[in-house]
């Protein structure tokens, strides 16, 4: 009996190892799945003027012809980042948490990146060093893409790109071109209709948190395990070119607990957001600017696979 266990154990444990920790690249879909999938038609050309919002007049307050970066913020001509701090309760009740309040000119500056600029598993890099590497002024940890494809798969967009064209019973959250932000149900996903919106960005993992109206949900449609006390990370949206990253840290005892999911929905009902969205969380929960952790992770030598960022135009 025993021995069986021991067997069963090291078949598991070599299953995950192979799938999750080797280094495997995957297979991108063919140009021609890429063609009928995107029959909006392809991504306007990298630049100062591709994928600028109508926001200069709206929030030009926000904004600066100079750079100024300080520790908490950063702003520019087409980005505007503040972070703040945040806590709730005390003792071992204690919540920290941060936000991280965006308003861009540019969709093109919202961008996302896989550990070691390739598509695969077992391919893991420090947020702070990804953030070196895209030259990200703010960063935070993805959905963890790689991780996911047995539970939910889902579709996979990055920068306008389908990685990965596969149902799932996962809510998805897509970024749109004009700088819209939307989260799904899995009954009202449709790839090929988000791609002929103009479909930017894509993540699976939720889930989805506030409902139509903007308001905290109370049920969410996710696994027993994610509705717990943890570290998070989510998104939020206010309106095209105003967004929000939250980090909450947690498992730490008298400094953060962590939240549940109603109390993560709660934030964001809070901040006054219409859309948000759960990301990975636990150990994978980072925020940097300026490639310096902001939050205060439980396990700070994690490494993690891909993230989302905001960073200046070439």
């Amino acid at each position: 009996m025993l021995l069986d266990v021991v067997i069963t154990a090291g078949i598991a444990l070599s299953v995950y190892y192979f799938n999750y920790r080797v280094p495997q690249r995957f297979a991108l879909p063919s140009m021609a799945e890429q063609g009928t999938l995107y029959a909006g038609g392809p991504l306007q050309p990298e630049g100062s003027s591709a994928g600028s919002l109508p926001l200069e007049g709206k929030f030009a307050d926000r904004f600066s012809d100079t750079v100024t970066t300080t520790d908490t913020s950063y702003r520019s001509k087409d980005l505007s980042i503040t972070v703040t701090a945040h806590t709730l309760g005390k003792g071992s009740n204690r919540v920290a948490y941060y936000v991280a309040d965006v308003y861009t000119t540019n969709i093109r500056c919202f961008r996302t990146y896989f550990s070691q600029d390739t598509y695969g598993s077992g391919f893991e890099e420090h947020l702070t060093k990804m953030s070196r590497d895209v030259q990200a002024v703010l960063a935070m940890n993805g959905d963890s893409y790689c991780y996911n494809h047995q539970h939910t798969a889902g579709a996979l967009i990055r920068n306008g790109t389908v990685y990965r064209a596969e149902p799932t019973s996962a809510d998805v959250c897509v970024l749109f071109q004009n700088g819209e932000m939307k989260t799904y149900s899995p009954d009202q996903f449709d790839l090929q209709q988000v791609m002929q919106e103009g479909a930017y960005q894509s993540w699976t993992f939720g889930p989805s948190l506030l409902d139509a109206q903007g308001k905290a949900l109370s049920t969410f449609n996710t696994w027993d395990y994610i509705r717990k006390v943890h570290p998070r990370s989510a998104i939020g949206y206010y309106e095209p070119g105003h967004y929000c990253f939250v980090v909450v840290d947690g498992r730490q005892t008298g400094y953060s607990r962590g939240m549940t999911l109603e109390e993560l929905a709660q934030v964001f009902d809070d901040l006054g957001c219409t859309a948000a969205y759960n990301l990975d969380g636990g150990h994978s929960t980072f925020m940097t600017l300026n490639h310096q952790v902001v939050n205060h992770p439980y396990k700070p030598e994690h490494k993690i696979v891909d993230c989302l960022y905001f960073g200046e135009v070439s």
